[in-house]
């Protein structure tokens, strides 16, 4: 029943709970040790929907990785993605990071994004200062970004003298 209403089709012992499907290239078990292949892949990938494919077969199709790490406000990462927003749109872009999801003992941050109202995912690790947005632009285009944060120094002190 959903909302009262008998569902047909379904075995009578159904819970409700679906099991998940290996999709080719991913498992059926969640490895965190992948962490390392998806950061290598960041950073020499010629096709980056391939890198965007890995994480979501290894990582962002299971729902327990959403349970994984904090979440975050991260105003730097959030800063750099409004610069390329504004930069995939041409023009004025509203940017609206929807849960920012990071794994402290990874360096690693993720979550979805909105850009003028289309759907977006981030992936971004902190060692590298590195990440990757992709944004389902006008079906069927998906826009890919690679990015890389560069510290900013602080502006030293003017001596004395």
């Amino acid at each position: 029943m959903i909302d009262g209403t008998p569902v047909t089709g379904l075995p009578p012992d159904f819970t409700g709970a679906m099991p998940r499907v290996g999709r080719p290239g991913g498992g059926d078990v969640m490895d965190l040790s992948l962490l390392a292949t998806l950061k290598e892949k960041l950073q020499t990938a010629k096709q980056l929907n391939e890198v965007c494919n890995y994480f979501f077969d290894h990582f962002g199709d299971f729902p327990e990785f959403m349970h994984l790490g904090e979440g975050i406000r991260h105003e730097d990462l959030e800063q750099l993605l409004q610069h390329i927003a504004v930069q995939l749109t041409g023009g004025p872009a509203v940017l609206v990071a929807t849960r920012l999801i990071r794994l402290s003992e990874h360096g690693f941050i993720h979550g979805g994004v909105q850009i003028n109202g289309k759907l977006g995912n981030v992936i971004y690790f902190e060692d590298l200062n590195m990440g990757l947005l992709t944004v389902a632009w006008d079906p069927p285009d998906t826009r890919y970004v690679r990015f890389r944060a560069q510290p900013v120094r602080p502006t030293p002190k003017p001596s004395v003298n």
